[in-house]
């Protein structure tokens, strides 16, 4: 036993990596912050896309809540107006649809080409997860004609940098 463990140890090579190339797939986009407003009370009023417009929509609230009733501006990083919460991409017979969540947890159903044309307002893993999908379903040819017709009006905006490639 331990003779053919040795032998097969020894058939082992070293993988020569120096002439493989690494290819790394990745999307990124620059994403804002955003600021919610919230009162005493637990109501959420949303995202701001500046601190000065949440800043006034704050001081009109505080004018309505009782005086020991408050407002609070809270800086959001890294996300959107929309959440990605599931979709369809390349199953089934008809135009697939894209599930997301408004900032105040409403969930809204969206075709591909609604999803791509607010695509700076979902969040990050959503548009990759989106964009991902709509790409691999593509290459094998999977989509439905609208859903492929939507991409392909939009796929430049979406470029796959190798590893090494200056963004």
């Amino acid at each position: 036993m331990a003779t053919t463990q040795q032998s097969n140890r020894r058939s082992l090579r070293p993988i020569d990596r120096s002439s493989m190339t690494a290819t790394f797939v990745g999307y990124s986009e620059w994403r804002p912050t955003r600021y919610s407003v919230k009162d005493s009370e637990g109501h959420n009023y949303g995202l701001f896309t500046s601190h000065s417009k949440a800043s006034g929509f704050a001081d009109g609230v505080q004018t309505s809540l009782d005086h020991d009733g408050y407002v609070s501006i809270k800086a959001e990083r890294d996300t959107n107006f929309f959440a990605w919460h599931g979709d369809n991409i390349g199953f089934g017979d008809g135009p697939a649809i894209v599930i997301l969540r408004n900032e105040f947890g409403h969930q809204c159903l969206r075709s591909v080409r609604q999803a791509l044309a607010i695509a700076p307002m979902i969040d990050a893993y959503g548009l990759g997860r989106i964009v991902t999908a709509l790409r691999h379903m593509a290459s094998l040819d999977e989509l439905h004609p609208d859903d492929l017709a939507a991409w392909r009006e939009v796929e430049t905006e979406f470029p796959v940098f190798q590893r090494g490639e200056v963004l």
